[in-house]
């Protein structure tokens, strides 16, 4: 087999590869379930993605499920299709359905924690809710590694709060400012393991 025909094809393999990601969204919505929004199992339209003329309502862009630019006044874009209407602005957008019924989203800012990240405590307490209030579950001590999976948002002081997997699969909400994270500062932890606060 040709050489240059192997590599022509593994660049093309890996591109479509690369193509298949998910992004980040633009906008993130508050999609209920047993809106017709809320379909297969999973919340249609629960993030928005902005091409120009189209928009997507999930998050590969499926041709079907995409809505065309239909008007536009000022700041604000409305992409319409079968019912459904978005409207959107740099920094918000929302969804209407012909019912009437408005659903909120707001724009997605990428916090780094799309696929998780490495961390280490700074004696942080563990907690069964993402705040002050929640039920105290464990205490880690200083340098302990941690997953960091998701924001919970509910800033405090400065830092929000992170559901994080400890010691062999064990979960629980950790605020961020006893916290660093391996290899780059996620948003709202106190800093990058290794430098100073």
């Amino acid at each position: 087999m040709n050489v240059k025909f192997i590599a022509a094809t593994i660049v093309l393999a890996c591109a479509s590869s690369a193509a298949l990601a998910s992004p980040p969204p633009d906008f993130t919505c508050d999609v209920p379930a047993g809106t017709i929004l809320d379909r297969d199992g999973y919340r249609l339209g629960e993030v928005l993605h902005v091409y120009g003329e189209k928009l997507a309502l999930e998050t590969y862009g499926d041709l079907a499920d995409q809505l065309p630019l239909t008007d536009s006044h000022g700041a604000i874009n409305y992409y319409s299709k079968d019912g459904v209407r978005v409207a959107v602005s740099p920094d918000s957008a929302q969804i209407e359905l012909a019912s009437g019924q408005v659903i909120p989203c707001t724009k997605h800012v990428d916090d780094g924690l799309m696929e998780g990240a490495d961390g280490m405590s700074h004696g942080s307490t563990v907690r069964q809710a993402a705040d002050l209030n929640g039920t105290k579950i464990d205490k880690l001590p200083e340098g302990e590694p941690v997953f960091i999976r998701e924001n919970a948002g509910n800033n405090y002081q400065g830092y929000d709060w992170f559901l994080v997997e400890y010691s062999e699969g064990l979960k629980g909400y950790v605020w961020g400012g006893t916290l660093c994270s391996v290899g780059f500062k996620v948003p709202g932890i106190a800093n990058e393991c290794g430098k100073p606060f």
